[in-house]
């Protein structure tokens, strides 16, 4: 027990006789104000030491090696390591109490295991609880359950990583010499209540989860308020489902942001009624990607709840993107019933969904487009997506035959999800890994080319969109006069297709100034106003009735993408690349145990995001680092830097709030664990307040100090309402006249839509662009159907083209089209 001293269990076994009860286990204190390397003047370690190695055990203990004294602050700091080690049949294995300095724990091919019945009759807590530590490393390492009645829902089979603020890496451990390794122990998490719970409360502390095999459990990981400083990566692991319960789920990301999720797979491989695979529920309005995995045979494979988008157009533009993750085997077996299912509970808003553009078109750029992969034919019950979101504009590769499915087909989508086919192929080289990619040097001109690239097309877009002035243009439409009608349309049209909602509505109840002969020719101008639900009721209450005709017009646009909506996905497009880059530098800065956090690059990086959620992850790298005066001078700033929205100004209180809070907490010696009524009550009052990120906060502290109990919701498409009506469509969209080739915009600069209609049509057939000398300047080849192909211009030269819709050898239709550079 004494600070200094060490202990080492070399094959040996440390239990209790006692065949009705739990021994207490082992101490091993420290001194936290001390690092791990510290010694005294003589030499000798400062810090107490624990080793368990060559098979040792230790079994049946209330908590088998805390780093602390039990119930006492100011011994945290020892040292456990372990290397071919057991710990079975403990209610806790491994417990640390906050220490904050870099902690050199390790565990390697360790078994954490409960293989019967406690001693004392209660059942396990965690395997291993961490509180406040940085980073404990997990090597190789087995945590599982065997015993049976693997039904229990309750929690009495334990969870594997109980963590609240700690950094950690769960890693597999290399059983050669060979580099790269060819014989990898893989660390698992098997038949579990859950694998990994892990929380963050604005600590620095990141998490990283690499080759780690989550099997059987009911909830296999679980990770809460990890954003900006606080880094969380999931990358090339398996989640397998074969539970017989109501529910289970692969991964949860609960509140969290800036994340790397990329080359995992989640499947079942029972029939249990409700299996999930990836849940992700409020990560905010910022840029974030789920890459590159794969899901099979489940219910749900995807389930993205509540907030999870920005779209406040020109500028704000952004949210959850899935690109390159493939919703069926190799083979093409075991598709899942749902591959997206976005829903959402409460108050419906602009940034309910996924982001708005999934994929863009981006000229030069190969990976651009969405890339997923869906079964060429599910059945007729699966649902690409089940979208009860805002409306989404999907950019998928041209199509490939006979493999992989890349657009969205809507007879498997209920809700809005526009599919804009881009003229570029899908091959191999489509989804890149970006799994030990990157670097310093390349982040940062990655970051700085996307930042400018984005502010370019933001300045365009801010110039465009309602004539550069939404205030202005809304205050001449809201005063117009019945004598202004024909100059107030003209303007609409004149600003048209960059018109926004904001605009449109208010033009809409211009009953008196504009007629729906008027309002039709503005919104068929700019068709992204139909994809707006509030718009489309608002024509349907106005006075004097749009006719029906004149409403299937306005509803084509509901299919349709607009010049807006493009220059907006590209902007959306790099404003990810640039988090992306933001992320890695972020973490690349801020340190580890090798080297220290380089303060300098930091404040550069901060300065150059220049965002709003760039000071408030400055604010948090300050908080965490005990900087308070300096996090809060910095937190009262903002406002001033920024002109807040209502919902941000609640947020920023609440971070305001959060901050003191939890400044009071760290300056008690107690920590979490002792949060006093008075200051449960105030971090209650801010978890309940629906702000995301300093509400995840609140809420992590109160379950770490058992003053409430938390469900992580999880929100299913509700199918006894909507099972039998896929499509959110409200009728005829286009007459019987309409074209079957049509073109926008006309003229044209830099890319051209070409939109095919073809009913009962389900041969060959190809899309031809003929130059002024009769030549064949760009081909693309069609299946029939209805679809709008976006193809670039940037290699066309100024003049006359013709686009020419050839099927089985005959000519169907002609368009003129004109480049204008």
């Amino acid at each position: 027990k004494i600070a200094g001293g060490i202990l080492i269990i070399d094959g040996g076994r440390i239990s209790t006789l006692c065949s009705d009860s739990l021994w207490k286990g082992i101490e091993v204190w420290g001194l936290p104000g001390y690092n791990q390397t510290a010694h005294t003047t003589s030499g000798k370690l400062i810090q107490g030491q624990v080793s368990v190695i060559n098979n040792g055990s230790i079994q049946n203990a209330k908590t088998g090696i805390l780093a602390s004294k039990e119930g006492v602050y100011g011994y945290a700091g020892g040292i456990i390591s372990a290397d071919s080690a057991t710990f079975e049949n403990n209610k806790i294995a491994i417990k640390y109490d906050p220490y904050s300095f870099y902690n050199f724990s390790r565990f390697k091919r360790c078994n954490f295991i409960t293989s019967d019945t406690l001693r004392n009759g209660s059942s396990p807590e965690n395997f291993v609880r961490l509180n406040g530590d940085n980073p404990i490393v997990f090597e190789g390492c087995t945590f599982q359950n065997t015993l049976p009645n693997h039904n229990d829902t309750n929690g009495g089979r334990g969870t594997g990583i109980y963590s609240e603020n700690a950094g950690f890496n769960v890693i597999a451990s290399c059983l050669d010499a060979t580099s790269p390794c060819t014989n990898l122990r893989n660390s698992s998490f098997e038949k579990l209540y859950r694998g990994i719970y892990s929380m963050n409360s604005a600590s620095a502390n990141s998490v990283h989860i690499s080759d780690v095999n989550f099997l059987d459990n009911y909830a296999g990981l679980y990770l809460s308020g990890f954003n900006g400083v606080s880094y969380a990566e999931v990358i090339s692991s398996k989640f397998r489902n074969s539970l017989p319960s109501q529910w289970s789920y692969g991964m949860y990301l609960d509140a969290c942001s800036g994340y790397h999720v990329e080359n995992n797979k989640f499947y079942e491989v029972s029939t249990s009624p409700i299996t999930i695979g990836l849940i992700v529920n409020n990560s905010g309005t910022s840029s974030n990607e789920i890459y590159r995995n794969t899901f099979h045979n489940l219910k749900f494979a995807t389930v993205s709840q509540n907030v999870n988008r920005n779209y406040d157009p020109p500028l704000n533009l952004g949210g959850l993107c899935y690109k390159c993750n493939k919703f069926v085997k190799d083979d093409l077996s075991e598709p899942n019933a749902f591959d997206f299912a976005i829903t959402y509970v409460g108050q419906y808003g602009n940034t309910i969904g996924i982001a708005k553009n999934q994929g863009t078109y981006l000229s030069g750029t190969s990976f651009a487009p969405a890339g997923n992969m869906f079964q060429p034919s599910p059945a007729s019950s699966h649902f690409d997506f089940y979208n009860e979101g805002n409306p989404i504009d999907y950019y998928h590769h041209y199509q490939n035959t006979g493999y992989f499915r890349l657009r969205p087909d809507t007879n498997y989508i209920y809700g809005t999800v526009t599919s804009i086919s881009v003229n570029e192929q899908f091959n191999e080289s489509s989804c890149p890994s970006t799994l030990g990619g990157g670097g310093s040097e390349e982040d940062v001109s990655l970051l700085l080319q996307a930042h400018d690239q984005a502010d370019s097309i933001g300045e365009v877009l801010n110039a465009l969109v309602d004539g550069g002035s939404t205030e202005l243009l809304t205050f001449d439409v809201a005063t117009s006069t019945p004598p202004e009608a024909l100059q107030t349309r003209n303007e609409l049209m004149a600003g048209s297709p960059y018109l926004s909602d904001t605009v449109m509505k208010t033009s809409i109840t211009k009953e008196d100034v504009l007629d729906n002969t008027m309002i039709r020719d503005v919104l068929v101008a700019n068709p992204h106003s139909a994809k707006s639900d509030e718009i489309i009721n608002m024509l349907e209450t106005r006075i004097i009735p749009m006719p029906d005709y004149m409403m299937d017009q306005i509803l084509v646009g509901e299919d349709t993408v607009s010049a807006k909506e493009i220059l907006e996905a590209k902007k959306a497009w790099w404003d990810g690349e640039e988090t992306k880059a933001y992320t890695r530098l972020l973490n690349i800065y801020k340190g580890d145990s090798v080297l220290p956090s380089n303060e300098d690059s930091l404040n550069w990086l901060f300065s150059v995001r220049n965002s709003l959620s760039s000071l408030y992850d400055k604010v948090g790298w300050l908080h965490a680092k005990g900087e308070f005066r300096q996090a809060d001078s910095l937190l009262a700033y903002i406002p001033g830097l920024f002109s807040l929205t209502p919902s941000q100004y609640e947020t920023h209180n609440a971070y305001l709030y959060f901050y003191a809070l939890s400044e009071q907490i760290r300056s008690d010696t107690l920590g979490v664990f002792k949060v006093d009524s008075a200051v449960a009550a105030s971090l209650y009052e801010i978890a309940t307040s629906k702000n995301s990120l300093p509400g995840a906060y609140a809420r992590n502290i109160l379950i770490t100090a058992e003053k409430i109990n938390y469900q992580e919701p999880i929100l299913l498409p509700d199918l006894n309402l909507k099972q039998a009506k896929k499509n959110k469509f409200r009728g005829v969209k286009e007459s019987a006249k309409a074209s079957i080739l049509s073109v926008y915009p006309n003229p044209a600069n830099d890319y051209f839509v070409v939109k095919i209609k073809l009913d009962n049509f389900t041969g060959q057939g190809f899309i031809k662009l003929y130059d002024g000398n009769g030549k064949i300047a760009q081909s693309h080849s069609i299946s029939g159907g209805e679809d709008q192909i976006l193809f670039p211009a940037t290699q066309l030269k100024t003049g006359l083209y013709l686009l020419v819709l050839e099927v089985e050898g005959k000519r169907l239709d002609v368009v003129k089209l004109s480049i204008v550079k």
